[in-house]
């Protein structure tokens, strides 16, 4: 299954997105990837999302081409890396960090945390048009292992990115192994959205 999904039912359909993602923190590289989640949603637009625009469900992404339809924030002072977990091991640049394997297909997304203390990294969905849809629910995958893990976030926009809700946020070590979590987003049904990842590592 995707690292991340949305599922959006509206009368007769459904609709679905997936996203994949991994976090890093400081001296030891730390990976969240995001896996498979499903969304639902519900739609009736206050506000226009501007920039690419999803209306057919389900939708996913693995980010096995770069991010997809996602999109990097280039003004915050650390980006997320796409790599495979088939060509290299560790996957990721620090040991003891990071999963094996994708959760889905070869590839997921990470920062990379050794040596970058302090510091934020923004990944940012497409517009997700729920003006069909009546229920929503966002489900995806995560992967947060390392000894000195940072804070990995998701946070909605229904006015187009000038302000964000934080939906839900894990700190720290959770092992090292895929975990799955699953948002509802009912309240969201009726406009159009956008999700962003966020990454933080730790201050030392």
């Amino acid at each position: 299954m995707p690292l991340l999904s949305f599922l959006g039912e509206n009368n007769p359909s459904l609709i679905e997105s997936t996203h994949t993602k991994a976090h890093a923190t400081p001296n030891n590289l730390v990976s969240f990837p995001t896996g498979s989640n499903s969304v639902t949603f519900k739609v009736e637009n206050n506000y226009s999302c501007t920039g690419t625009t999803v209306s057919s469900f389900p939708y996913t992404e693995s980010f096995e081409n770069g991010v997809g339809s996602w999109s990097q924030d280039y003004s915050e002072n650390l980006d997320w890396s796409n790599v495979s977990s088939s060509n290299q091991y560790p996957s990721t640049p620090s040991t003891s960090t990071g999963p094996a394997a994708a959760a889905d297909g070869s590839y997921y997304i990470y920062t990379e945390a050794s040596n970058n203390f302090n510091k934020t990294a923004y990944l940012n969905s497409p517009c997700f048009d729920l003006s069909s849809a009546c229920e929503a629910t966002f489900d995806f995958q995560y992967h947060m292992y390392g000894s000195d893990m940072g804070t990995l976030s998701l946070e909605v926009s229904d006015n187009n990115g000038s302000t964000w809700s934080n939906l839900w946020s894990q700190s720290g070590n959770k092992g090292n192994n895929w975990l799955s979590t699953s948002i509802n987003l009912d309240s969201y049904a009726g406009q159009s959205i956008q999700l962003r990842f966020i990454g933080v590592t730790e201050s030392s």
